[in-house]
C-alpha cells in the first residue's frame, strides 16, 4: 500500500511539473520574443534553447528548433549554426511538415551561401518526399534556378521540361518554367534558342512581371544575331515594364550607335520553312528542350 501512494506521489508531481511547463511556456516565449525586439539576439537564443531542451520530447520542439535556426540565419549571421539547427528537425522528422519547412529553410539557406550541392539535394528531396500538388512544382522551378547558378545549363533545363511540356501546369508555374529555359539558353550562349523560348513566354504571359526582363534579354539575343533594328524595337518595348529604365535607354543609345539590319532578312533567317514574315517580330520558334 505504501509502495502504491508512493508511486501515486510520484507520477502528481510528474503531472505537476507538466502542467508547470506548460502554463510557463508561453511566457518564456513572449520573454524571448522581448529579448528580440530590444535587440539581444544572444539572450534570445538562450531563452529558446533552454526551451527546446525542456521540451526535446514534446512535439513544439521542431517548431522552437525552426525559430532558433531563423534567429542564427537572419540576427546572427550564422549559417552554419543556422543549417545545424534545421538539420537537426530533418533528421528527427524528415516526413513531418516541421522537416518539410527545415528542408525548405535549409535550401534556401545553402543556395543563398553558394552551397549549390547541398541545395540541389534538398530540393531534390522535397521533390522525392512531396511529389503532389504545385508545392513539388514549386520546388521543381526553385532546383532549376539552383542549377542554373552552378552553370549546369542542361540539368537545369532537364527539371522544368515537365512543367513546360506537361499538362494541368498552373500557368504562373509554366511562366517560370519557358522563362528559366530561355535563360539557360541565354547564359549558355545558344542565342537563337534563347530568343524562342523569350518570344513565347512574352506572347503568352504579356503581363508577367518577368515580362520586361525578357524583352530586354530578347533585344539582346537579337542584337548578338545583328538585327539590331528589331533589337532597337524589342528594347523599346520594354521601356515601360523592365525597373530600370536607365538600363533600357543606354541599351537604345548602344543600337542607335552602332546601325542596324533589314527585318526581312532576319525574318527570312530564322522562320523554320525558310519563309519571310514580314512586318512580324515573332518568328522565333522553340525547340524542344535538350
Amino acid at each position: 500500500m505504501k509502495r502504491v501512494l508512493t508511486a501515486c506521489m510520484a507520477a502528481a508531481l510528474l503531472f505537476s511539473a507538466c502542467d508547470r511547463a506548460i502554463n510557463d511556456y508561453d511566457a518564456a516565449i513572449a520573454g524571448a520574443e522581448a529579448n528580440l525586439g530590444l535587440g539581444e539576439a544572444e539572450k534570445a537564443l538562450d531563452s529558446y534553447r533552454r526551451i527546446a531542451r525542456a521540451l526535446e520530447e514534446d512535439p513544439r520542439w521542431a517548431g522552437l528548433m525552426l525559430r532558433i535556426a531563423e534567429i542564427e540565419a537572419n540576427m546572427m549571421r550564422d549559417g552554419k549554426a543556422a543549417d545545424e539547427a534545421l538539420s537537426e528537425v530533418i533528421e528527427r522528422a524528415p516526413l513531418t511538415d516541421a522537416g518539410r519547412l527545415a528542408r525548405e529553410a535549409r535550401a534556401r539557406d545553402r543556395e543563398a551561401r553558394r552551397d549549390y550541392q547541398g541545395a540541389i539535394e534538398d530540393y531534390t528531396a522535397l521533390i522525392k518526399h512531396f511529389s503532389e500538388g504545385e508545392r513539388a512544382m514549386r520546388y521543381r522551378i526553385a532546383l532549376s534556378g539552383v542549377y542554373l547558378a552552378s552553370k549546369d545549363f542542361r540539368q537545369s533545363r532537364v527539371e522544368i521540361k515537365p512543367l513546360i511540356e506537361g499538362d494541368g501546369v498552373p500557368p504562373e508555374m509554366k511562366e517560370k518554367a519557358i522563362f528559366l529555359a530561355a535563360e539557360s539558353f541565354f547564359l549558355e550562349g545558344q542565342v537563337r534558342k534563347a530568343a524562342g523560348y523569350y518570344e513565347w513566354m512574352i506572347r503568352e504571359f504579356p503581363k508577367s512581371e518577368l515580362a520586361g526582363e525578357a524583352k530586354l534579354h530578347l533585344a539582346t539575343c537579337i542584337e548578338e544575331m545583328g538585327y539590331l533594328g528589331i533589337a532597337r524595337e524589342v528594347t523599346k518595348d520594354a521601356l515601360d515594364e523592365y525597373p530600370n529604365k536607365g538600363v533600357v535607354e543606354a541599351r537604345l543609345k548602344s543600337i542607335d550607335e552602332r546601325g542596324t539590319k533589314p527585318a526581312k532578312q532576319m525574318n527570312k533567317e530564322l522562320s523554320k520553312d525558310g519563309k519571310p514574315d514580314e512586318g512580324s517580330k515573332k518568328v522565333y520558334k522553340a525547340e524542344p528542350l535538350n
